[in-house]
């Protein structure tokens, strides 16, 4: 079942992961005083999807604030997945990673994997995510043409900077 929503809001503020129904590793992720948090008992791979239909002709605009208590590294890190079909109803997945570099670069990369091949479409700012305790408020913005532009804030506000757009 797909949700068609102009406008998808969760704040979980219901302090679940109900009301949006998100599905996979629900047991891994917690929602504590109106944040979602990995509780994850192990180290690994956990996931969270929620079934979006978006409409194509219209701008979409994704915003979170992502907040990792650690220093990213090229196995640590928290990814954003969107999947679908592209203009032309090919498989596409885009990806937003937050960290995910090798010592202190870590930066914010959107990417499209389109029929098995990968390519970087944007990359942040070398070194913003990279500290202990990486922060940022992103908002991703696709528009009715199909092009991306990615902000963000890296104190966590709402004062942001275009990391770049493809």
């Amino acid at each position: 079942q797909f949700i068609l929503a102009q406008s998808l809001n969760d704040d979980f503020s219901d302090g679940n992961l109900q009301d949006p129904t998100y599905l996979g590793d629900t047991d891994d992720f917690v929602v504590q005083n109106e944040q979602l948090r990995l509780m994850a008992p192990a180290a690994g791979s956990s996931f969270l999807f929620l079934p979006v239909q978006t409409d194509a002709s219209q701008t979409v605009i994704y915003e979170l604030f992502a907040q990792l208590e650690f220093s990213p590294s090229s196995s640590n890190f928290a990814e954003l997945r969107f999947a679908g079909l592209g203009p032309s109803g090919e498989a596409v997945s885009y990806a937003l990673k937050i960290g995910g570099i090798s010592g202190d670069q870590d930066a914010l990369v959107f990417s499209a994997t389109v029929d098995g091949t990968e390519q970087t479409l944007i990359s942040g700012t070398a070194g913003a995510v990279g500290q202990d305790t990486a922060r940022a408020r992103i908002r991703l913005v696709r528009s009715a043409t199909n092009n991306w532009t990615l902000l963000a804030d890296y104190s966590g506000g709402d004062n942001f900077s275009n990391e770049g757009s493809s």
